[in-house]
């Protein structure tokens, strides 16, 4: 293990834009998919199976 004096990892600030930007596009997409799947159904078929 390489020991540095600094806090941060000398990379360009563009790799953490980078890795910032994919984990919240694959965040909002498993969102988004995950209530697609949820209100595929129409409300009335919804309630009628949870009655």
């Amino acid at each position: 293990m390489v020991r540095s004096d600094s806090v941060l990892p000398h990379q360009g600030i563009g790799i953490h834009v980078a890795i910032v930007a994919v984990s919240v596009a694959v965040t909002l997409r498993t969102s988004l998919i995950t209530a697609r799947r949820v209100l595929r159904a129409p409300a009335v078929v919804a309630v009628a199976l949870a009655a």
